[in-house]
């Protein structure tokens, strides 16, 4: 286990080496230069925001920007992968800080998950 640790150190060190600098302005940066960047930002937000009242499926159907009920089964759906971003933009209060914790953790657990083995072996 004590291995493990230091993989996964390596990976959030290896994590902020190519990501810089994001690592360093988590708050401050994001890739808004189309549409779907400011979407997720917004998305978490949004997200955030309305987590905890009412009900998922309102969640759901609620930030869908289409008339149509169904639409929802061709988007993604926010709730799934808000929950690593949750905590961080009620700490904060900046979508973007909480997008880039999401992303940054998600690389680092990735790169860290590769040296476990497999199952069976």
């Amino acid at each position: 286990m004590k291995e493990f640790g230091l993989v996964l150190l390596g990976a959030a060190l290896l994590t902020a080496a190519l990501t810089y600098p994001i690592v360093f302005e988590l708050g401050h940066v994001g890739r808004v230069d189309n549409g779907d960047g400011k979407l997720s930002i917004w998305n978490v937000a949004w997200v955030a925001r309305d987590a905890g009242v009412g009900s998922a499926a309102r969640l759901r159907r609620e930030h869908l920007l289409s008339a149509s009920r169904h639409a929802g089964v061709l988007r993604e759906q926010p709730g799934r992968r808000g929950a690593w971003r949750v905590p961080v933009y009620w700490a904060t209060r900046n979508p973007y800080a909480a997008l880039n914790f999401a992303m940054l953790l998600g690389f680092t657990l990735s790169g860290a998950g590769m040296y476990l083995p497999g199952p069976g072996t």
